[in-house]
């Protein structure tokens, strides 16, 4: 991407979301979203000025965001917490698996447990099968 489509890009995007972020927090002006997508773009090139701590850069860098790049580019997982948050989107994840595969099950076998018979009694049928397909909902509401 070019310079020029950069800035447009960052114009375009800070235009958007400054509106719907107003009153919220401090939200950053576009000069600054502008030279953090320099950086972003060229992050090689700030990376190795930022480990150097050279503050001549043409996008200008303090002390402390050289310390917060190179800290960022070194360390993987540089925020506190970002532990849990994996641990716990995994778990979810897992979870969600299992719910779906009991659901396909309970499906699957849907034609064990509604009999031939009930065919006069779609009222009944229809609502055992929901709550076949909600049990695993409830339960997780239940934990």
């Amino acid at each position: 991407m070019g310079p020029v489509q950069l800035q447009e890009s960052v114009h375009h995007f800070h235009q958007t979301t400054s509106e719907t972020l107003t009153g919220l927090r401090p939200y950053p002006s576009e000069d600054e979203m502008q030279d953090a997508a320099r950086v972003g773009q060229n992050q090689t090139y700030y990376y190795n000025a930022a480990r150097a701590n050279d503050l001549t850069t043409p996008v200008p860098l303090n002390a402390a965001q050289c310390k917060a790049l190179v800290k960022e580019v070194d360390h993987s997982f540089s925020e506190k917490g970002m532990w849990m948050v994996i641990l716990t989107v995994s778990l979810s994840a897992f979870l969600q698996g299992f719910v779906q595969s009991s659901q396909n099950g309970a499906n699957l076998f849907a034609d064990l447990w509604i009999s031939k018979a009930e065919s006069g009694k779609a009222a009944s049928t229809d609502s055992r099968y929901a709550l076949a397909n909600a049990a695993v909902y409830f339960s997780a509401a239940i934990l």
